[in-house]
């Protein structure tokens, strides 16, 4: 009788809908505006937490914890319609000349019909690097821009 419970369990699990990874948003928090949606690709979540060995021992205990930058791709926007692309303008030329300027990010998987499924907020992101896709007369392709952020922490909060 215990097995087949267990494998009733087991069918459950498949039949939970999953989240897609396509319906997303990014938001600064705080800022006027609600959010700076359009966004193809966001991605560079990850931490990973080094180890030390004790005294030459096998034993090992937590070290410092490192993480990548989140980095976000999407098509070049009207400086006047995204507070990201604002801020992204008047911290790139000005470099080591201006006081590093962080902000907090709020990036949200959604389902189809806009319910949160996940979140994460990112504290202290600035701004490292900026790119814009190379321009091609033979190419139809959408003008993009890449914004790549460092950050202090990243914490899932949903």
């Amino acid at each position: 009788m215990h097995q087949k419970f267990k494998i009733m369990a087991e069918e459950k699990q498949h039949n939970i809908c999953q989240p897609t990874a396509f319906y997303f948003n990014l938001q600064i928090v705080g800022s006027s505006t609600r959010r700076d949606i359009d966004f193809l690709e966001v991605f560079g979540f990850s931490a990973e937490m080094e180890s030390q060995e004790i005294d030459g021992h096998q034993r090992y205990v937590p070290g410092l914890m490192r993480h990548g930058n989140i980095i976000c791709k999407r098509p070049i926007r009207p400086l006047r319609k995204s507070e990201l692309s604002l801020w992204t303008s008047q911290m790139m030329p000005e470099g080591a000349n201006k006081d590093l300027t962080t902000c907090d990010l709020l990036i949200t998987l959604l389902s189809p019909t806009g319910t949160r499924e996940a979140a994460w907020l990112i504290t202290k992101a600035y701004l490292v690097k900026w790119d814009v896709a190379g321009f091609d007369l033979e190419n139809n392709d959408v003008a993009l821009e890449t914004i790549e952020f460092a950050y202090d922490t990243i914490q899932r909060v949903q």
